[in-house]
């Protein structure tokens, strides 16, 4: 490569891993008398967690109907009353 300024931008992530959002900018200059090691750390992609199937009568979030709990700045929960 000759002297100057670089910025690499990666176009496409290792499998599992995010693509970089920013570009990384670098340079080589005259006169340089070590070269530099440049570290891309890609961000990787967690695996999806499995969605447990609800059983009959429950609704989505895990909730009997008319049944709703709060935890209050206090640290306690609270019932709701029943609509």
């Amino acid at each position: 490569m000759s002297f100057g300024e670089y910025t690499l931008v990666e176009t496409k992530a290792p499998p599992g891993y995010e693509q970089l959002t920013d570009p990384i900018n670098f340079s080589f200059q005259p006169g340089q008398a070590e070269a530099e090691t440049l570290i891309v750390e890609n961000t990787a992609i967690p695996p999806e967690q499995p969605v447990k199937p609800e059983e009959p009568g429950e609704q989505a979030g895990g909730e009997q109907p008319g049944n709703t709990e709060i935890l209050t700045e206090s640290g306690y929960l609270d019932k709701l009353p029943q609509s």
